[in-house]
């Protein structure tokens, strides 16, 4: 060996590679609060404001495709801004963690808690499994500050005990039934493996668009408003159904009669119920989609079927008690989600919008220019297109101002000139013409 040749040690084993950490010493019966910083929750509201021209360009002028994506990339971005911004603060006591909020408290236990740790350094805290999102509570790093990162990880270790198995992942002694866990793993994939229809719904409507440069409906001359309304009622209904059967009262009302099994396995398919319920909310929205050519349907339906799926997603906390065959010990005691669920107020007031807008909405023929439609009709019959109205050299549609005539399907041997098909609606919200797909802008 030479003089100077550099020696290397073997790490030796328990010594993985850890985050770091604060040096403090934390105490059992210790409580630990986070608080989010004001200025950078503050600049989480400038993310919408410079996302909304581009989702606004998109949904007038781009490729449906990329409308889609848009749309997809603005929720998400909602749910994440909401979520920083209505959090108030993160308490870590030695039996639970809360999470509070303008909304309320969420809390889960932490007698078997997962952390995770992503490349932001975000910190997410799991119980049971990182499979169960809906018990979870996720920390974001830009919101806290250098001390309150290192004390979290110092607490997580003192005094829950939680062991590293690298930079990335932690986790406490497991204590969840064994039986409990493996249903529930089987219930939550059957689940998420429905959320793969939102994806071929979405295939479908962009394959739909393809056939044709602009995509108006295949039955405008259907009346458009009583059917979306229809299909409202059924979106608002289907709230319900997934209440009914995601209602942890509901699972645990044979606790302790019927087999353990059997328990588990109707909270398998009361699951998979909520699931095609919200399945149905989307394939909705698409059916009226294809139906009217109308892009706010398959938007809004989409967009209140995923609340729906992620507001009936299991909880892992209830198939614990369906296990234990009555209410769990206090060391497994199911978290209370005293956070209320905003799914439907959110969904009533999407769905009330879509009604709105939509209200007294027909499809008419639609003309380059006013003579063409006066050719066709006569004078009476012909409107100028309220997205069009005062246009100078250029409306919504091109070249000047268009003009639209009768109702769609009224008269079909007389339009020679139309041009095309548009929506105009009569109660005051002017043409929804713009949200019809066009696949090349």
């Amino acid at each position: 060996m030479g003089l100077f040749e550099k020696i290397e040690f073997e790490q030796m084993d328990g010594q993985q590679d850890q985050p770091e950490r604060s040096l403090r010493g934390w105490q059992e019966g210790e409580t630990l609060t986070i608080r989010y910083r004001l200025w950078p929750k503050l600049t989480t509201l400038i993310t919408p404001f410079i996302l909304f021209p581009f989702f606004q360009l998109f949904l007038e002028e781009g490729f449906f495709v990329f409308q889609i994506i848009c749309v997809i990339a603005l929720v998400a971005c909602l749910e994440i801004g909401s979520d920083c911004l209505l959090t108030q603060e993160v308490m870590l006591t030695p039996d639970r963690i809360y999470k509070k909020g303008i909304l309320g408290i969420q809390e889960i236990p932490v007698y078997d808690l997962k952390l995770h740790v992503n490349k932001q350094q975000d910190l997410k805290l799991c119980h049971g499994s990182e499979k169960n999102p809906r018990e979870s509570i996720k920390v974001y790093r830009y919101l806290i500050s250098e001390d309150d990162f290192a004390d979290t990880l110092g607490y997580l270790q003192d005094v829950h005990h939680v062991s590293f198995t690298g930079r990335t992942s932690g986790a406490t002694e497991s204590r969840c039934s064994k039986i409990a866990l493996d249903q529930f793993m089987k219930a939550a994939g059957s689940y998420r493996l429905m959320a793969g229809f939102f994806l071929l719904f979405a295939l479908i409507a962009i394959f739909t668009v393809g056939l044709s440069n602009v995509f108006m409906g295949m039955a405008l001359s259907l009346p458009a408003y009583p059917i979306r309304v229809s299909g409202i009622a059924l979106a608002v209904s289907g709230f319900f159904l997934i209440r009914h059967w995601s209602a942890p009262s509901r699972r645990s009302g044979e606790a302790g009669v019927a087999p353990v099994m059997d328990r588990l396995e109707r909270a398998d398919l009361n699951a998979f119920y909520c699931a095609t319920v919200a399945v149905v909310v989307a394939a909705l929205g698409l059916t009226l989609f294809v139906l009217f050519g109308n892009a706010l349907d398959l938007y809004l339906f989409m967009i209140v079927a995923w609340f729906y799926f992620r507001d009936g997603y299991p909880r892992l906390s209830t198939w614990e008690r369906l296990s234990a065959g009555k209410t769990a010990p206090e060391s497994a005691a199911v978290p209370a989600q005293l956070l209320p669920r905003r799914s439907l107020q959110i969904s009533l007031v999407l769905m009330g919008a879509l009604a709105v807008v939509s209200y007294g909405e027909e499809n008419h023929y639609l003309y380059a220019n006013k003579k063409d439609c006066q050719d066709d009709w006569g004078d009476a019959a012909c409107r100028e297109l309220p997205g069009d109205a005062n246009a100078s050299g250029g409306g919504s549609y091109g070249g000047g101002a268009h003009y639209y005539g009768p109702r769609y399907g009224s008269g079909t041997g007389r339009a020679t000139r139309a041009m095309g098909v548009t929506s105009v609606s009569r109660g005051g919200f002017g043409s929804l013409g713009g949200f019809h797909a066009g696949f090349g802008g």
